[in-house]
């Protein structure tokens, strides 16, 4: 018999200035995300391959993420974003969600 996986962290969709998530190729690493808001049927149009979801920093929820459909340049430059969908439920922000504070000039 087949050993049955863990079920993975539910998809979240509340409103943050960034989101973290631990880096995919360089461990130990932290890849921060400015987050944009997009409509369901705009989220659509990024292809497949520029989409998906990862995983939060505490590893209780899940984001979802796309290259920057407003970015100008060629698509392999564009940075990857995560994005709250504006027609889409909104969830209470997690209390394991822990924001970015950004360092203030000295």
């Amino acid at each position: 018999m087949p050993v049955k996986k863990d079920a993975k962290p539910s998809i979240l969709n509340f409103k943050a200035k960034h989101l973290q998530s631990p880096s995919r190729y360089h461990s130990g690493e932290i890849n921060t995300l400015e987050q944009i808001e997009l409509t369901k049927a705009d989220y659509a149009k990024v292809h497949d391959e520029e989409r998906g979801t990862r995983l939060s920093l505490c590893g209780k929820f899940r984001f979802k993420v796309c290259l920057d459909p407003n970015y100008k340049g060629p698509r392999y430059q564009a940075s990857r974003v995560a994005v709250f969908l504006t027609d889409s439920k909104a969830h209470p922000v997690p209390e394991s969600f822990v924001p970015v504070v950004e360092a203030k000039a000295a």
